[in-house]
């Protein structure tokens, strides 16, 4: 099967706890956070099958992922927050 890659943003500690489990499991090696990551996603498409089978609205499906700003806001805050990490750098 094809690999391909996605990019996702984590909550702080639900980043640290995943790493952790991740690790724990698959051990301290490269790799390890991806073969996690398709092992639980699957799963979790396995016991609750998958987005359009369930017909969610959009709205819902925001509330599945539990986002609590649009993309456009989170870019924006991204944006201050590098801003602010380059002025204490001086640059």
């Amino acid at each position: 099967m094809k690999n391909v890659g996605i990019r996702i943003v984590l909550e702080e500690e639900l980043e640290k706890k995943f790493r952790k489990v991740a690790m724990e499991k698959y051990g301290y090696k490269k790799g390890a956070l991806s073969k996690f990551a398709n092992e639980i996603i699957r799963k979790y498409l396995e016991e609750e099958g998958s987005v359009s089978e369930k017909t969610l609205s959009f709205r819902n499906f925001l509330g599945v992922l539990k986002l609590k700003e649009s993309s456009v806001e989170y870019v924006k805050r991204i944006r201050k927050e590098a801003e602010k990490r380059l002025e204490k750098m001086g640059l």
